[in-house]
């Protein structure tokens, strides 16, 4: 099965509420970086599947990533993904940790599904570094991810003790 089909199978309820477009868009740009392109949009438009011209393929990626209403739809990307990855889940053991950015200027706030030894990336919130450790930004972040996460399921929140208080109760 190629790497294409194998996209479109797992993503498939994830992007169905959106654009047939958009969709491919993405998927295309998803196979670019299996390829072994960059995180670069014209790394990404170099690697992407098809016939056309490069020029044409970086400007479809610079397209993509500058279409405002797929930066809207995001949430409900990840949202979707994540409850597909966790509806057939009855426990979630999810770890949840600030990072440093490669810009001083920023932080990770991160959920990570732990699964056979690995840990899954669920949810990433970029932050200023300003709002670390924010607790408003924290229980928003815990409430996206409940919103997501089966609710049927157990769930274990694997945190350290930087959280405080708050985090906790909630």
């Amino acid at each position: 099965m190629s790497a294409r089909q194998v996209c479109q199978n797992f993503f498939c309820g994830a992007l169905a509420p959106f654009h047939k477009y958009r969709q491919n868009a993405l998927l295309d740009a998803t196979i670019a970086l299996i390829n072994g392109a960059s995180l670069t949009l014209t790394s990404i438009g170099r690697y992407l599947p098809g016939t056309a011209q490069v020029k044409n393929k970086i400007k479809r990626v610079d397209r993509l990533l500058g279409n405002v209403s797929l930066h809207h739809d995001i949430p409900l990307i990840f949202r979707n993904i994540i409850s597909m990855l966790t509806n057939r889940l009855s426990l979630c053991v999810i770890a949840v940790d600030w990072s440093g950015y490669p810009s001083q200027e920023y932080h990770v706030l991160r959920a990570s599904l732990i699964c056979d030894g690995r840990s899954l990336p669920l949810l990433s919130w970029i932050v200023p570094s300003e709002k670390q450790q924010n607790a408003k930004v924290q229980q928003a972040f815990l409430n996206t991810l409940f919103e997501a996460v089966n609710p049927k399921a157990r769930v274990i929140i694997v945190t350290d003790a930087g959280f405080q208080n708050d985090w906790f109760r909630h």
